[in-house]
């Protein structure tokens, strides 16, 4: 219960925190990371969260290299 009640306390205190400048995501995902040594949902969540941004961060650097890519020929025509 005791974990339950800290993590509800994180996850609030990040979602209030979302509309304002700050690491409002990350204390959601630390809360949730709470919850994950005693609930298994917790623990999906969590592991679908890591493998989400695994796919997005590996988008992201394959369309970085393709930006730069198009630069460098543009810069030799």
């Amino acid at each position: 219960m005791v974990i339950f009640v800290l993590g509800l306390a994180v996850v609030g205190g990040g979602i209030v925190l979302l509309p304002l400048p700050g690491p409002g995501w990350l204390i959601i995902f630390a809360g949730i990371g709470l919850w994950a040594t005693e609930f298994s949902w917790a623990q999906r969540v969590l592991r679908w969260t890591k493998r989400q941004v695994r796919e997005w961060s590996h988008w992201w650097k394959v369309r970085r290299e393709e930006r730069r890519q198009l630069k460098r020929e543009a810069g030799r025509r």
